[in-house]
């Protein structure tokens, strides 16, 4: 029912610039605020939590802000719509990322985090 910012969590030690982890906390209905990932060379998303009844969070893409989301997809081709816990690797190179969550209830609580190797 909102869009939530992400957070910017501490990246590891000895790989400032170089390794990244964002974050976002979503309940049923909510989207995550957009993410620019236009240096960020290898992605990988969590999801993970409680995701009630029939909580589902899908994966988005766009190229152009304020353009169409898509769902994104994993290198088999696979959409990327979590209805439990797991960790895939983002197929495409878009500028922009978003975690939404498109079904749930009450006790839909998630944690989506982005996991990226800066390039360079």
């Amino acid at each position: 029912m909102a869009t939530v910012p992400w957070v910017d969590l501490i990246s590891p030690p000895g790989y400032r610039g170089k390794y990244t982890v964002i974050s976002w906390q979503l309940t049923n209905g909510d989207d995550g605020q957009f993410l620019e990932v236009v240096d960020w060379a290898d992605r990988c998303i969590s999801v993970e939590g409680a995701f009630g009844a029939g909580g589902t969070c899908i994966i988005e893409g766009r190229n152009t802000p304020g353009g169409q989301w898509f769902t994104l997809t994993d290198q088999q081709g696979n959409q990327l719509s979590f209805t439990q816990a797991g960790l895939k690797h983002i197929f495409e190179f878009c500028r922009q990322i978003r975690p939404r969550v498109t079904a749930g209830d009450a006790s839909t609580a998630l944690t989506i985090a982005i996991n990226e190797k800066l390039l360079g």
